[in-house]
């Protein structure tokens, strides 16, 4: 079925051109679990699990896409479909604000981001040192520091519930 983030900017297309977004939204979930069967455990010498079908017809019926949630809802299966690519998850999450997170600032004293969650890399001390010039220039359009808590030019989170599906259209 192919991963579901492309199915996801498929669906996103025909939700602009046709279709419901609820509806995509469940073929997007079917797809995400019958994609996880295709995980096999074969240096075990097992096979890939299989999908009991009434399982999945109460996952997807119990799993559906809340009017006024979308954004939410959407970007959420996002975060679950990437957990195993950590930076896509970062990504989505600065890009959406979802899904909503709380930080936990174990070592005030201690971390790097002042109990703020990181929003980009740092530069690497490489390119500071032999691209000094662009370097500073960067530094200059971000309030002219080189932090972990400033926003890259596209992680501008809106407020939960501001862009709706609607939006997109």
């Amino acid at each position: 079925m192919g991963s579901f983030s492309n199915y996801l900017s498929f669906c996103l297309w025909e939700i602009y051109t046709k279709g419901t977004a609820a509806a995509h939204y469940t073929r997007g979930l079917e797809a995400a679990v019958r994609q996880w069967s295709l995980w096999t455990v074969s240096a075990a010498g097992g096979s890939a699990p299989v999908i009991d079908e009434n399982a999945l017809a109460r996952f997807l019926a119990n799993n559906t896409l809340g009017t006024g949630r979308e954004m939410e809802l959407i970007n959420t299966q996002l975060w679950v479909l990437h957990i195993l690519n950590p930076l896509e998850t970062w990504a989505n999450w600065r890009r959406t604000g979802y899904p909503d997170l709380t930080f936990h600032n174990f070592e005030a004293g201690r971390n790097q981001s002042d109990g703020l969650f990181p929003r980009r890399m740092e530069y690497p001390v490489e390119e500071q040192m032999k691209n000094s010039a662009n370097y500073n220039e960067a530094l200059s359009k971000m309030g002219g520091t080189d932090s972990w808590t400033s926003r890259v030019w596209w992680d501008k989170v809106p407020a939960p519930g501001a862009l709706e599906i609607d939006d997109i259209k």
